[in-house]
């Protein structure tokens, strides 16, 4: 903080000219007296000592003019900075003095902040010299509230460009402006997401898609027992859909937001967003598996277990700290691509076992599941081929370049899945869960009934 201590102290009468033209070059060497008395400001400048002086103005020669007693030829103002490297402001001095000689008297005043006679801070007197603390500056109401805004939102910065970035911050080199900086704490970095900047839409995606998910799930969770055939394994199911839709719009919006706190804390926290793309994809694909195959109790459990290993192998693989590197940025893509494609193998077993598409597609909502990987598959490619700011770097900075699109795909991919979850769900409840002989669905018919 910075402050200022002002000396008033007055010459010996007895001193003459000389001594005092020595003294104003010694104390004085930088700062104009005639600007202080009528500005009553100069520069803060870290622990300068500056003095102001207020000289008389006489018709007389005033070396030939000896001041008489209680007569004061000079006063000199002693002002002694401390400033703070974060302050570049300026030291106000509160001056009220009078230069008096024996041939005229000159008055010169200036009053830079006003206080009454009670609010003086007077330390006492000592050697002659009054010693008192003035503050720097009276605050504006605009001041204020710009110290209050920094106290409740956290350090304030500015967007930076990509090349002023720290490697470890740098992964898209066609979006050229609207950084975050390395924030100082945590705080900082969470208060950040009500700014605007390149990660400001990823982190809203998630963000937002997480609290749905998160109160949807739960509501689902606690719905009547009646509305399932066998509610614990239901529930069990459809559960851990939306754990691994929570987990990873949890961990992705949680990572986006911390990323710039240092290269340490990006490097966990992608690996929590590594892992939370992998549970959604075992996630999404464990409610159909377990009512494609409802009757082929073998079938179910040799998919289901194929899946989980396939996805335990994805987040080791994950884990490498060159994982999270650019230059791995496709095989990051192409791994999560890879696992999502294994859901290919129990979609073909099930169309053989069915007897064909048209007649899996009646019982299992298919269609919709295909449009689903549809969106996932042109989100992915989008994110790896950094699509559109690829063809028109800076221009899609802070809106609609290929994260953001990657995101919204996933949200709006997951949105749809529930959909079509639910709908195989009644369908399952109002046949009851029974089976043929042959271990295939009955009751087929009953779906659009």
């Amino acid at each position: 903080m910075v402050r200022s201590l002002c000396l008033c102290f007055f010459s010996d009468p007895t001193d003459n000219e000389s001594h005092r033209q020595d003294e104003d070059r010694r104390l004085s060497p930088s700062i104009n007296s005639t600007q202080v008395a009528q500005t009553g400001v100069v520069h803060g400048t870290p622990h300068v000592r500056g003095t102001a002086t207020c000289d008389t103005q006489t018709e007389a020669n005033p070396v030939d003019s000896a001041p008489g007693p209680g007569h004061t030829s000079r006063s000199v103002i002693s002002l002694l900075v401390g400033q703070a490297p974060e302050f570049n402001e300026y030291a106000t001095l509160d001056i009220s003095s009078e230069c008096r000689d024996s041939a005229a008297t000159v008055s010169c005043e200036s009053n830079i902040s006003q206080r009454d006679e009670e609010e003086e801070d007077e330390e006492g007197l000592k050697d002659g010299l009054k010693v008192r603390t003035v503050p720097l500056k009276t605050p504006t109401s605009k001041e204020r509230f710009r110290q209050f805004a920094l106290k409740v939102w956290g350090v304030r910065w500015s967007a930076l460009p990509y090349d002023r970035l720290p490697d470890w911050l740098k992964d898209n080199d066609f979006l050229y402006n609207g950084y975050r900086p390395p924030l100082p704490s945590f705080r900082a970095c969470f208060l950040s997401i009500f700014r605007l900047h390149t990660e400001t839409g990823n982190i809203w995606t998630h963000l937002l898609g997480f609290l749905f998910f998160l109160f949807t799930g739960i509501a689902y969770i606690f719905r009547p027992n009646v509305r399932f055939v066998d509610p614990l394994k239901e529930k069990l199911v459809v559960g851990l859909f939306f754990l691994g839709v929570t987990l990873c719009l949890f961990f992705s919006w949680l990572f986006h937001t911390v990323s710039c706190r240092s290269q340490k804390v990006a490097l966990m926290f992608s690996k929590l967003d590594y892992c939370g793309i992998t549970m959604q994809i075992i996630g999404s694909f464990v409610p159909w598996i377990y009512y494609w195959f409802y009757c082929s109790p073998t079938a179910q459990f040799t998919h289901l277990t194929t899946i989980a290993l396939l996805g335990a192998t994805s987040i080791v693989v994950s884990q490498w700290e060159c994982f999270s590197s650019t230059p791995y940025r496709a095989v990051r893509a192409g791994v999560f691509l890879g696992l999502a494609l294994s859901g290919l193998i129990p979609f073909i077993h099930f169309l053989v076992i069915s007897g064909g598409i048209m007649e899996a597609a009646k019982p299992t909502q298919l269609g919709g599941l295909m449009f689903v990987a549809m969106l996932y598959l042109i989100g992915g490619a989008v994110y790896a081929g950094r699509i559109p700011e690829r063809f028109c770097p800076g221009r899609f900075d802070i809106w609609f370049h290929s994260h953001q699109i990657f995101h919204t795909l996933v949200v709006v991919g997951a949105m749809i899945h529930l959909y079509y979850i639910s709908q195989m769900q009644e369908f399952h409840s109002s046949t009851g869960g029974a089976c043929g002989p042959d271990g295939q669905r009955v009751g087929a018919d009953m779906q659009n009934s």
